[in-house]
C-alpha cells in the first residue's frame, strides 16, 4: 500500500509541475487567440509561479492547524476547480486571475505531498530528498509539458490543456481520500506573518516593476514608486527576520561562504535556463514562424538534456572535483546561450534542438553538483530544514524572475526602436530584440565563473591563515 501511495503522491506532484511547464509553448497561441500581443500574457506564467512560491510557505502552517490530509484534499479540490475555470476564461485578465488561484492551491499541495512521500519512504536527510523529489518532477515535466501542449493546442485548442488533465486530477483526489492516512505535521507556534506579508509585497512589486519597465511610454513615476515599495519591504523583512525566533528565512545560513555562493550560482543558472526557454518559444513561434509542434519538440530537448546529465553525473561526480564541474557547466551554459543568437529561419531545427539539449546537460550537471554541495555542508541544528526551505523558495522565485527579466529586455529593446509590439516588428528587428536577451543570458554564467574563482581564492586564503 505504501508503494501505491508513493506513486499517487508522485503523480499529484507531476501534475502540478506540468501546469508550470506546459504553457511555455502554448503562451503565444493563447495570447494571440485573445487578440493580445505576444508578450502580453506573461503574467499567465509569472502569476502562477509567484503564487506557488508564496503559498508554499504557509502550506505547513495551515496543515498544522487544520490537519494535513484535510488541507491536502481541500487544496486539491480547489486546484481542480481553478483549472476548470482557466479553461473557460473569456479574456487574458480572467485567465491570469485563475492561474494565480491555481498556483496558490498548487503551492499548498506540493509541500504536504512531499511530506507524505517522505514519511511513506522513510528517508534519511528528508529535507534534502524532498527538495530533489520535486526538482526531478520538474525535470520530467520539462520533457512532457511542451510536447503535451504542442499537440493539444495544435489539434484541439489551448482550453483543452486544462480539461484533459482534469480526470487524472479528480482520480488523484479520490485516491488520496481513500488511500492516504492522516499525518501530523509539527505545529509552527509562531508563524512570522509580518515578515511573510512584507516579503510577499516586496516580491510582487519587484516583479511587477520589472515587467513594466520595458515600456518607455509607461509612467515611470509609478514604476519607481512600486520599486521603492519593494526595496523598503525587503529591508523591513530582513530586519524582522534577523530578530525573530522562528524566521521564514534563516539569514545566518549565508555566513557560510559556500552556502552564499551556492545560492548565488543557483539563482544565476535558474534565471538563465528558464528565461531562455520562455523567450525561445515566443521567438520560434512569433518571429521565425515555427509551428507549435516543432517548437514543442525543440523545447522538450532541454528536459532530455537535464536527465542525461543527472545519469551522467552519477558516474563521474566522484571522479571530478565539484568546482571543476560547476565551472565547466557554467561555461557550456554561456556558450549555448551565445549560439542561440545565430538562429535564423533557415537554421536546421535539429541544430536548434541540439543547442537546447546542450543547455539542458549543462544545467543538469550544475544543478546536481551544486545541490549536493549546498545540502552536504556541516550538519548543525535545523540546518537541513532551513536550507531546504530557502533552496525551494529561491528556485521558484528565480524561475519567475527569469521570465520577468527576459520579457523586460525584449520590450525595452522594442520601445527603444519605437516598435509598439512584436506583432508589428520586422523579422530583423524582432530577431535583434531576442538576440539581446540571449547575449545578456550568455554573460550571466560568466559572472558565475567569476564568483567561483573568488570562492576558490578566499577558501585558499582562509586555509593558509589557519596553517
Amino acid at each position: 500500500m505504501n508503494k501505491v501511495s508513493r506513486y499517487l503522491i508522485s503523480t499529484i506532484l507531476f501534475m502540478e509541475a506540468l501546469d508550470a511547464t506546459m504553457l511555455y509553448v502554448a503562451l503565444p497561441k493563447i495570447t494571440m487567440g485573445f487578440g493580445g500581443a505576444l508578450l502580453q500574457g506573461d503574467w499567465i506564467i509569472i502569476g502562477f509561479l509567484l503564487a506557488v512560491a508564496l503559498s508554499m510557505f504557509v502550506s505547513s502552517w495551515i496543515a498544522s492547524f487544520s490537519g494535513a490530509k484535510k488541507t491536502f484534499l481541500l487544496a486539491q479540490l480547489a486546484y481542480i476547480f481553478s483549472s476548470l475555470s482557466c479553461s473557460f476564461s473569456n479574456n487574458l485578465d480572467q485567465l491570469i486571475v485563475f492561474r494565480i488561484l491555481q498556483g496558490t492551491f498548487a503551492g499548498i499541495v506540493i509541500p504536504i505531498g512531499i511530506d507524505y512521500w517522505l514519511r511513506l519512504k522513510k528517508q534519511e536527510d528528508p529535507q534534502f530528498v524532498g527538495s530533489k523529489l520535486y526538482l526531478y518532477e520538474m525535470f520530467l515535466a520539462l520533457i512532457v509539458g511542451p510536447i503535451y501542449a504542442g499537440y493539444v493546442v495544435e489539434f484541439i485548442g489551448w482550453r483543452a490543456l486544462f480539461l484533459i488533465k482534469l480526470p487524472v486530477s479528480v482520480a488523484c483526489f479520490l485516491a488520496s481520500w481513500f488511500l492516504l492516512k492522516k499525518i501530523k505535521i509539527e505545529e509552527r507556534k509562531s508563524f512570522h506573518w509580518r515578515g511573510y506579508l512584507l516579503f510577499s509585497l516586496a516580491l510582487f512589486f519587484m516583479i511587477f516593476s520589472i515587467t513594466k519597465i520595458g515600456h518607455l511610454s509607461t509612467n515611470y513615476l509609478s514604476i519607481i514608486t512600486t520599486f521603492l515599495v519593494a526595496v523598503f519591504s525587503i529591508a523591513g523583512f530582513i530586519r524582522y527576520e534577523l530578530i525573530h525566533k522562528n524566521p521564514i528565512v534563516n539569514f545566518h545560513l549565508f555566513k557560510d561562504l559556500k552556502v552564499s555562493i551556492g545560492f548565488a550560482l543557483q539563482s544565476i543558472v535558474v534565471i538563465v535556463f528558464m528565461g531562455a526557454i520562455f523567450i525561445l518559444s515566443i521567438f520560434l513561434i512569433g518571429a521565425l514562424k515555427f509551428t507549435i509542434i516543432e517548437t514543442a519538440w525543440i523545447v522538450s530537448s532541454l528536459g532530455i538534456g537535464i536527465w542525461v546529465a543527472v545519469f551522467l553525473m552519477k558516474a563521474i561526480e566522484k571522479i571530478l572535483p565539484e568546482m571543476f564541474v560547476i565551472t565547466f557547466s557554467l561555461l557550456i551554459l554561456s556558450i549555448s546561450m551565445y549560439l542561440l543568437t545565430s538562429i535564423t529561419i533557415d537554421t536546421p531545427k535539429l541544430w536548434i534542438a541540439s543547442i537546447i539539449f546542450i543547455e539542458g546537460i549543462a544545467a543538469g550537471m550544475f544543478r546536481t553538483v551544486n545541490t549536493n554541495l549546498i545540502f552536504h555542508l556541516p550538519s548543525v541544528k535545523n540546518y537541513l530544514e532551513d536550507v531546504s526551505r530557502v533552496f525551494t523558495f529561491i528556485n521558484q522565485i528565480m524561475i519567475t524572475l527569469g521570465v520577468a527579466i527576459t520579457v523586460m529586455i525584449v520590450e525595452l529593446n522594442l520601445d527603444l526602436h519605437n516598435i509598439t509590439t512584436l506583432s508589428w516588428a520586422t523579422p530583423e528587428s524582432a530577431k535583434n530584440a531576442y538576440n539581446l536577451v540571449f547575449y545578456i543570458l550568455a554573460v550571466l554564467p560568466i559572472v558565475g565563473i567569476f564568483l567561483v574563482g573568488i570562492t576558490k581564492f578566499k577558501l585558499k586564503s582562509t586555509k593558509a591563515k589557519k596553517e
